[in-house]
């Protein structure tokens, strides 16, 4: 559902998913003092995959509907592969 670069690193990583969506926040709002390791994060230095149903789907006819009895289980799968390659390659 989704592939990403780091052209810097030739880094390139793709997401796979069983889920009908993908949310992409992209840190434009990152500014604290504190981190992992006592870093501070900077506006972008991160990015986030989030596999989901589609927004609103249980109000929108034809979307798969996020919704489960007391004893249905729920699983799904999403996968993140991180590989070095060249854009475009």
């Amino acid at each position: 559902v989704a592939t990403l670069f780091a052209g810097k690193n030739d880094l390139k990583m793709d997401v796979f998913t069983n889920m009908d969506a993908v949310v992409v926040y992209s840190g434009n709002h990152l500014n604290t003092n504190s981190g992992k390791n006592k870093r501070g994060y900077n506006k972008n230095d991160g990015i986030c995959f989030e596999t989901q149903y589609v927004a609103n789907a249980v109000n929108v006819e034809g979307f798969r509907k996020p919704l489960f009895d007391k004893n249905q289980h729920f699983i799904n799968r999403t996968e993140f592969r991180f590989s070095k390659q060249k854009e475009g390659k």
